[in-house]
């Protein structure tokens, strides 16, 4: 099961910035001296063999018509929106394009519910496929998703079984990949989210002043603590002035000036 997550995570890491329908707040900056050497934030595999992907309509060629103009059918089952997830391809864009589409087109809450329970309480038929499931939260973007992306920031529930293990490894690993992607996409979500909501922020802050371990590394914490200031000027001065003199962000930051 473990290494299905790994392969999905390398196919996907590259399908994040190939799909990526919005711009966040803040970008992912290389690792330096504080995060783990050799740390690649995004990944492919040119061996990655993908899962299967949903069959869904496209419009026909001939008419000029785009999967946009087409009337799809909501997602108001689970099995529905499993379905959907395991269905991403990187390869067959319309078929993403046609599951975003018709989530956004269903209920909102439903949707984020769907997400939520997909991460927290998945079956062992669908715990594979917590790499389409986070990839495709990532471009759905749904309004009702900030207790996915705060699930994934604190690690609450954990990729793997030995996370501050793997991402403490002197050699890069895909497994580490997949647990630093999954905290980046958090972080810029709920840097967005921190714009208008203050639970949001306090995550990022938490993650900043109080760190569970070696997945949320220094070079985690600076990511955490860039998008709370993009949120919130005002969030990130407080974090600054409660943080420790020895703190190792205080020259991460100073640093990255």
């Amino acid at each position: 099961m473990k290494s299905y997550l790994v392969v999905a995570g390398l196919g996907l890491g590259l399908a994040f910035t190939l799909f990526s329908t919005r711009n966040h707040s803040s970008k992912a900056r290389a690792p330096s001296d504080e995060s783990p050497r050799g740390a690649e934030l995004t990944t492919s595999d040119s061996k990655s063999t993908p899962p299967k992907h949903l069959s869904l309509p496209q419009a026909p060629k001939e008419t000029g018509a785009s999967v946009s103009d087409e009337i799809l059918p909501t997602i108001d089952k689970e099995e529905d929106f499993r379905e959907a997830v395991k269905g991403i391809d990187i390869t067959y864009p319309d078929a993403i394009t046609v599951a975003i589409l018709r989530l956004r087109a269903s209920d909102p809450d439903i949707v984020a519910a769907f997400f939520i329970q997909g991460l927290q309480k998945p079956d062992e038929d669908f715990r594979s496929s917590r790499a389409q499931l986070t990839f495709l939260a990532h471009q759905y973007d749904g309004p009702g998703l900030k207790p996915f992306w705060t699930d994934l920031a604190l690690r609450s529930t954990p990729a793997f079984d030995n996370e501050n293990e793997l991402v403490a490894e002197v050699e890069p690993s895909s497994s580490r990949d997949m647990i630093l992607q999954e905290m980046i996409k958090a972080f810029e979500h709920l840097g967005s989210l921190g714009l208008k909501d203050e639970s949001a922020r306090e995550t990022l802050s938490r993650v900043v002043l109080k760190p569970i371990g070696p997945v949320h590394s220094t070079f985690m914490r600076r990511q955490a603590y860039v998008n709370l200031r993009n949120a919130s000027t005002q969030a990130a001065i407080r974090v600054m002035s409660a943080l420790p003199s020895d703190d190792p962000l205080q020259g991460s930051l100073i640093q990255a000036q």
